[in-house]
């Protein structure tokens, strides 16, 4: 796409703004910034940085450094790392509105001491240029590794120098100098001259890239365009991230799906989003793509993939719980795309989150967590723009088909007597964040959870390591995924679904696949087609499993994910979810019987999703008839 655009229209006939010129947001010596604002939000961004005032720039000793390797922890230092970054963030915005120097001290210290980091890459992801484990604390030095957040704090840094350069300068002019020479060695000269680091792929074409593409190429572009003086490196740096975001786009399917998930969403079609409005700023609007007919469907699969409240539909390393602080991102990209129903989805998001505690605690809730700084700057300046509109509509659920990724996101009608949303995957067992999920399925009630997926633990060195299967949540046995033998699905391209079918008419949505080469050899499965069928009408989905074994008896188990315990009503029945939005599931007893258990949840990332309040149990249905071929059936039923 991007690729095919510069070939028509070199960038050298193409505007790009010089350093001087490029302003993408008012400044406080330009204009009073609670003017814009609103002083609504400009109050709770000032709360914010006054509790920043004096901040503890918290250390980050070599051994925290270390533990990575050491023991797998990747958290203790991350949550360091990220708070030293939101608390100089929310001093920015607590100075650029109040504009009296009150927090201006606090940023310096901010600034040096992130200045002064041996390294802003995070050890997690120092291992990313060798075959091996590095040393623990080894850090390329000639060359330095651009990884995620190595280029996020290069933003971070950009805008602070962006916004607060004379302020800054009359206190000293050595801390704008050194932001100059720390993000000019650490991330623009690698970004402008390494030939081509794992997530650009700008010259392997048979590389895989994910969200860290449009994430790293957002934030650089940020700091070239605020930062970079030479306008020859200026367009280079925009010829080498058009050309790699065209790797990223490779990735995906005409359907726009983002096979990462709804939160990862947030970091890849969002993340290309923010490159996009950077480009379109930085070249006066001559690099416009938000009318690419993918691109706008790469946006509008966030809201198709809603299942209501604060749930998300979540495959991969997805929580099901999402925040409201993308509200104002997905607002702007309807807008740009000509997408009402998302624009509306993206307002209904803003107020609902004004109707919380959202934003008063914004600074809480992400203060362990990347920053975002461009996004988040453009959230704060939109404020009193998507504060004024009126009342908009929540969003009209409405069936999805996603035939790249063999995604369905299936709803009963509108004025049915319940409303039930039915999300089932097909896909393979190599996806970005993936977990060994073939044919699994999760089941809403009027917005409320009945059959769930686990979600993701917390990232350790396992993650992302050929152990990453051993972890219970990642693996097919803890989906809604057949069981045989207690062999579960394998890892690999090859391990996939087959047959998938979607079929939708006035009554009823069919969705089918046979998932059998998604399990091993050793499983003896020839067949297992999964089909699931919704009423539209009638509050009820029947999943019907047809299964052909080769050899000997299997044990078959069909595990259930749910929320709330159980309550087994009759031999063939069985209450599941929350008492105000619950389901029955019904089975023949003759074929099917069912045991459950409690799943003990001690890990924090998945006490975090949404699931701590209820519990989450392991209900299976062990299918008793001993013929190798063979059918059983089952029921939700409102």
């Amino acid at each position: 796409m991007f690729a095919e655009f510069l070939a028509k229209n070199p960038l050298e006939k193409c505007t790009i703004l010089a350093k001087e010129t490029f302003h993408p947001f008012v400044r406080p010596d330009e204009q009073s910034l609670p003017n814009v604002i609103g002083n609504e939000f400009s109050k709770i961004a000032v709360q914010q940085a006054e509790y920043c005032l004096g901040h503890h720039w918290e250390e980050l000793p070599a051994t925290l450094y270390m533990e990575f390797v050491r023991n797998g922890d990747r958290s203790r230092f991350e949550d360091h790392y990220f708070r030293r970054r939101n608390a100089l963030f929310a001093l920015l915005k607590g100075e650029i509105i109040e504009n009296k120097g009150r927090f201006i001290d606090d940023i310096i210290n901010g600034v040096w001491v992130i200045c002064e980091e041996s390294s802003w890459v995070v050890p997690a992801h120092n291992n990313v240029q060798e075959k091996e484990w590095l040393d623990a604390l080894s850090i390329p030095e000639k060359l330095p590794y651009i990884d995620l957040f190595a280029a996020e704090t290069a933003a971070l840094l950009a805008w602070v120098y962006y916004f607060l350069k004379g302020p800054l300068d009359r206190q000293s002019q050595a801390v704008c100098r050194r932001i100059e020479t720390e993000v000019k060695h650490r991330i623009l000269d690698p970004y402008l001259y390494a030939y081509d680091f794992h997530w650009m792929q700008i010259t392997n074409k048979d590389g895989i890239v994910n969200n860290w593409n449009p994430w790293i190429h957002s934030n650089c572009l940020a700091t070239v365009f605020i930062l970079e003086p030479d306008m020859l490196r200026r367009r280079k740096a925009v010829q080498r991230a058009l050309l790699s975001l065209d790797r990223f786009m490779d990735t995906y399917g005409e359907d726009g799906c983002c096979e990462e998930g709804p939160s990862y969403w947030n970091a890849a079609g969002g993340a290309l989003f923010d490159a996009l409005e950077l480009l379109h700023h930085a070249s006066g609007g001559c690099l416009n793509f938000f009318q690419e007919e993918k691109i706008k469907k790469m946006g509008a699969y966030y809201y198709k993939v809603y299942l209501g409240g604060d749930y998300y539909v979540n495959f991969s390393d997805a929580p099901p719980v999402i925040g409201k602080e993308n509200a104002d991102l997905i607002f702007r990209w309807g807008a740009r795309c000509g997408d009402p129903e998302f624009q509306q989805f993206g307002l209904w998001l803003f107020q609902q989150a004004k109707k919380t505690s959202f934003f008063q605690n914004e600074f809480v809730n992400l203060i362990n967590r990347p920053v975002f700084s461009f996004r988040r700057l453009k959230t704060l300046f939109d404020a009193q723009l998507l504060s004024a509109y009126s009342e908009a509509s929540p969003p009209i659920r409405r069936t999805a088909w996603f035939p790249d990724k063999e995604v369905v996101v299936a709803c009963t009608a509108q004025d049915a007597p319940a409303s039930l949303i039915l999300a089932a995957k097909g896909g393979y067992n190599e996806e970005s964040h993936n977990h060994n999920d073939i044919g699994t399925f999760l089941l809403y009630r009027d917005g409320s959870p009945v059959i769930v997926d686990i979600g993701s633990a917390t990232y350790c060195a396992k993650t992302f390591s050929a152990k990453r299967y051993e972890m219970f949540n990642n693996s097919s046995a803890y989906h809604c995924c057949p069981v045989i033998d207690r062999i579960p699905q394998q890892a690999g391209m090859e391990y996939r679904a087959r047959q998938v079918c979607f079929q939708e008419d006035d009554g009823q949505i069919q969705f089918s696949l046979d998932i059998a080469a998604a399990y091993p050899s050793v499983a003896q499965l020839a067949v297992w087609r999964r089909t699931f069928l919704l009423k539209k009408w009638e509050p009820m989905l029947t999943v019907t499993e047809h299964y052909e074994l080769e050899g000997r008896r299997h044990n078959l188990q069909l595990p259930l994910i749910t929320i709330a315990e159980p309550e087994q009503l009759t031999e063939g029945s069985v209450r599941l979810g929350l008492p105000q939005a619950s389901m029955c599931l019904q089975f023949d007893p003759q074929k099917l019987s069912v045991t459950w258990e409690k799943l003990q949840m001690s890990d924090p990332s998945v006490e975090e999703t949404g699931w701590k309040a209820y519990g989450l149990w392991r209900v299976l249905l062990s299918i008793t008839e001993e013929d190798s071929i063979g059918d059983v059936s089952y029921q939700f039923v409102v």
